[in-house]
Parts: C-alpha cells; structure tokens; sequence
C-alpha cells in the first residue's frame, strides 16, 4: 500500500495529493446514482426519475449514521499511524471490516422492513410510491458491500492510500452505467433495473478493496480469521464515529424534511429537485474531498503532537476548498440547464430545477468551508463538539426554518434558502471553536513538554 504520511515534507503538495484521488473517487461514486436517475429518466420517464430521486434523502438518513462510524475508524486509524503504534493500527483493521459486515446486514433488514412506512411518512407522491419502494428494498440488499467499501476506504484514507480504492470506484462505476444500459434499455426493468446495477456494482468494489487488505505486510494486513475484540480501540472509534454518525443521520433527517417540503409540490418538482440535488452532488463531493483530507491532516499530525502544522494545513485546506468551490459553483450554475435536461425533459421539472441551482449551487463554497473545519475539529478528536456545532447551526435552525418561517410563504424559492443561511451560521460558530480549541491544546502540549 503506497502510503501518504502528513507529518513532513511540502504539506500543500501533499493535501492535493491526497485530494485529487479522494475527489475522484467520490465523483466516480456519485456516477452510481446519477447513473441510475439519467437512464431512468431518458429512457422510462420522469415518473421513474421522480421515483429514484424521492429515496435520496431517505437513504442518506438510515445509512450516514453508520458512515459515521467508518470515520471513526479512520480517525483512530491515523492517530495510531501518526504515532507509529503499529500493533494498534493492526487492530483497527480487522475490527472496521467486521463492524462494517454487522452494520450492513442490519442496514439491509431495516431498509427492507421501513422502506414504505418511511417514504409515506415523507409524503411521497402517490403517483411515484411504489416505484419508490421497490427501488429502496432493492437498493439496500447492497448495504453489506457498502459498508464494507466505505469502512476500508476510510482506514485506507487515514495512512495516505486514496489512489487504489480509486481504482475500484472507477471500476465498479464502469460496471455500473453498463448494467444501467442493460437492464433498463434492454430489458425494460426501470427502477428494478437501476437498483439492481448499483448493489452489482458496490458488491464488486467491496470485493477489490477486501481482497487488497489481505494482501497487504502487517500491520495493514487484513486477517480475515482474526475475531478479536479491543474494547479500548472500540471506545475509541466511537468516541470519533458516534457523534460524526448522529450528526450525519440528523442532518439527513433535516433534509428528508426539506424533500418532504418540496413533495408538497408535486411529482414535477421533485423530478426536478432530484436532478439538482444529484447534480449537486458532484459539486459537494469536490468540496468534501478537502473535509477527508482536513481529516487524515489533523489526525496524523495531532498523532505526532505538531499543532504548528495543524494550523499550517488547516488554512491550507480553506484555501484549497475555497478554490475549488468558485470554480465548481461556477461552473454549475453557468451549465445549469443543460446539465439538468441531461436528466429530465419536463419544462416544471426543469424550472424547479433552475430554482434550486441559482439558491444552493451558487453557495455552495459556503459548505466546503464548514466541511473543511468540521474535519479538523474531528481530526483533533472533538467530534462530540463537531456534532452540537452542526446540530445547532444547521440541524436546528433548518427544522425551525421549515415549521416557522416557511409556512408564513411557502415557495421553493424559501425552501432552499435556508442551506446558505444555516452554512452561515455553522461557519461562525466552528471559526470560534477551532480557534480556542487549538490554542488550549498548543497550551497542553507545551506544558507537557516542560
């Protein structure tokens, strides 16, 4: 495994290093949904777009929870490897690939139990209901293969290596678009089609990362027979996972009201929030790219007890995001309506479409800056503090918005609006926080040092 170590040499090479693989990957990712909505909604209709688009936050809500957890295991993972302890590094292995097996399995139980309770309770049109529900059964019989990825992409994240799971991502993606083409232009399968492509192709990319682990020198050797349980390193990655999984599975819930308030629209308009919405995507998985990579920074090198290149790679990071997010959010919004007919051809799908990109794409820089800090508050091991911040500024204030000030007008226009304000919000506090955080622990390590 070719390994990117933080704690020396040309920080700003190596955060775009470790970037550019990550944001790969993560666009390549993205392609697995965005597969699934472009061939459903060219070649079975924005019914089925529609259908697809209305399980997005859902499905975010019932698995970033768990997803949370995978950044337990890669924070531990890195502040094992910053502080060469390889024994422990070791152990972090094995219990993220079997804890990840566990959470799957009840992933794919759940989602197939909830699946129609939970898309009624978010008022899903009943035009769209059972396509729905027959695609997020489908989908979640993935959650094994899932997790598995997910939890071996952070560990493998947290020593340097984002360039092989890469690989895979690109891979699976590719198997993916192909079976899209296959199952629903051949054989007519529609949403059965899509949700079917997707499990294929996330159980192939379990399997490549799985099988490169067991190949690798100790300690990021996997053991596939090595059952033992370390309630220390347990506490540990919970103690990082558990609060990053709440505050995931909140803001999910926050948005899933958000979906339940443009459902009240009609089927058009979440045609045409679902393409803007996946559109995004691709615009936060190039900011949050540089949140993994504030991870992997802080934790390796708070590992090492170097505050002074935490704050080094800590404003490097805003810049790099703040770059990026002007050239993506522009983009975005210059393309905005080619790249939403890519998706549907429907004139109300694509006017709320529209509305979604001028409001949340156009800000959009304003998430990859609180991604960035959120990163590093987790990479110092305060993601208990991480989540209240994210709870109280985005959570909180999107679920008064939705109940209070939206009814007083209900247009789409006022239920986007409250992304960019809630960013606002969540930036000032975090800004507050890092900056008392990381002068107390310089302190610490000071006094220590005496």
């Amino acid at each position: 495994m070719s390994t990117l170590d933080m704690r020396s040499g040309s920080l700003l090479k190596k955060i775009i290093l470790f970037t550019i693989p990550v944001f790969v990957s993560g666009f390549i990712q993205n392609l697995f949904n965005a597969a699934d909505m472009i061939v459903v909604g060219n070649f079975a209709g924005s019914k089925y777009l529609a259908a697809v688009g209305a399980t997005g936050s859902l499905c975010n809500t019932l698995i970033n929870f768990f997803i949370g957890l995978s950044v337990g295991c890669g924070v531990t993972a890195s502040h094992f490897f910053g502080s060469d302890d390889d024994e422990k590094l070791s152990r972090v292995i094995n219990m993220s690939f079997y804890s990840a097996i566990v959470v799957g399995i009840f992933l794919a139980i759940v989602g197939n139990v909830l699946a129609e309770p939970l898309l009624k309770l978010i008022k899903t049109p009943n035009d769209i209901l059972p396509y729905s529900v027959r695609y997020l059964k489908i989908f979640f019989l993935g959650m094994p293969a899932n997790m598995v990825f997910n939890f071996m992409y952070s560990v493998s994240r947290s020593v340097g290596d984002t360039k092989r799971p890469m690989i895979y991502i690109t891979l699976a993606g590719i198997i993916n678009v192909i079976l899209n083409l296959v199952f629903v232009i051949g054989l007519k399968m529609n949403v059965d089609g899509v949700a079917t492509a997707t499990i294929i192709s996330q159980y192939a990319s379990a399997t490549a990362i799985t099988y490169a682990f067991t190949k690798e020198h100790y300690p990021l050797k996997l053991d596939l027979k090595d059952f033992s349980f370390d309630f220390s390193i347990i506490k540990r990655i919970f103690m990082v996972g558990l609060p990053a999984g709440i505050q995931s599975t909140v803001i999910g819930v926050t948005n899933t009201i958000i979906q339940s308030a443009v459902n009240f629209f009609g089927s058009s308009a979440v045609a045409g929030y679902s393409a803007g919405t996946n559109i995004g995507g691709f615009v936060y998985v190039a900011l949050n790219s540089v949140y993994h990579t504030s991870i992997t920074m802080t934790a390796q090198n708070y590992g090492n007890k170097d505050m002074a290149r935490v704050k080094k790679g800590l404003f490097m990071s805003l810049g790099v995001v703040t770059i990026i997010g002007i050239i993506v959010c522009s983009l975005g919004v210059i393309f905005k309506v080619p790249l939403i007919k890519l998706y549907t051809t429907d004139a109300k799908s694509i006017e709320a479409g529209i509305v979604y990109y001028n409001i949340v794409i156009r800000t959009y820089l304003l998430c990859g800056i609180m991604e960035v800090m959120t990163g590093c508050l987790r990479g110092l091991g305060k993601s208990l503090e991480a989540m209240f911040i994210t709870l109280t500024g985005m959570a909180g204030i999107r679920i008064l918005w939705n109940f209070l000030v939206l009814p007083l007008n209900n247009t789409l226009e006022n239920v986007f609006i409250a992304y960019p304000i809630t960013w606002i919000i969540t930036i000032t506090i975090f800004s507050v926080r890092l900056y008392i955080v990381i002068r107390n622990l310089e302190k610490s390590l000071a006094n220590n040092s005496l």
